[in-house]
């Protein structure tokens, strides 16, 4: 990854530990971290991809989902479910239309099809 970096990883995980150390639970977010960095959520994702950086901030993004959860499950507040949805959670069900398996019905059905017509 290209990029200058601001912190060493012994320095970033310092101030990592002061932001969580520093910052009552509810108001643990992705952005106080950025600016407790004094970076920006880009800078926090772009560090994410980095070979030295990433673990890091993989784990203090974690720390803050915990939160999320934790805040969610306490208060059940609509805010909270968003927050969480922005880190990849849903609350939907999907189908699969996509067919698998034995289809040999389906192409006799279909080829009966062109017979008659």
């Amino acid at each position: 990854m290209v990029f200058q970096k601001k912190y060493t990883v012994r320095q970033l995980k310092k101030r990592v530990d002061e932001y969580f150390a520093t910052t009552p639970q509810a108001q643990q977010s992705v952005t106080g971290l950025a600016l407790a960095l004094d970076t920006s959520r880009q800078s926090l994702c772009n560090w994410q991809r980095d070979d030295e950086l990433g673990h890091i901030v993989t784990m203090a993004k974690a720390r803050i989902e915990h939160a999320y959860e934790l805040i969610g499950v306490e208060r059940g507040r609509a805010f909270d479910i968003f927050r969480l949805k922005n880190m990849g959670w849903r609350d939907r069900y999907e189908n699969d239309t996509h067919l698998s398996g034995d289809t040999d019905f389906l192409t006799a059905l279909r080829d009966s099809g062109r017979a008659r017509g």
